[in-house]
């Protein structure tokens, strides 16, 4: 996805798989994929910027975050897929 169509302040692009999964496994959507030709293989899911994901990451990060494990490791290997498929 092109850049000039995210509003950067409506929308936040993250590399980190496990963040990601997390995020996936919560519920938020990914909106879109973002895969820059100069940072290849590293691919971007792009989410709508909300109060409550803004919450979630720095729950993730603070390690506050509590998620059932086979839940995690189903979003894991669902985004796998959907990258390697993008």
């Amino acid at each position: 996805m092109k850049d000039e169509y995210l509003n950067t302040e409506d929308h936040i692009s993250l590399c980190d798989m496990s963040l990601v999964s997390c995020l996936v496994a919560l519920e938020f959507p990914v909106i879109a994929f973002d895969r820059d030709p100069k940072d290849y293989p590293k691919v971007k899911m792009v989410f709508k910027k909300t109060k409550e994901l803004e919450e979630t990451i720095n729950n993730f990060w603070n390690g506050s975050l509590r998620l059932e494990p086979k839940t995690y490791w189903n979003a894991i290997r669902e985004m796998k897929s959907r990258v390697k498929n993008y």
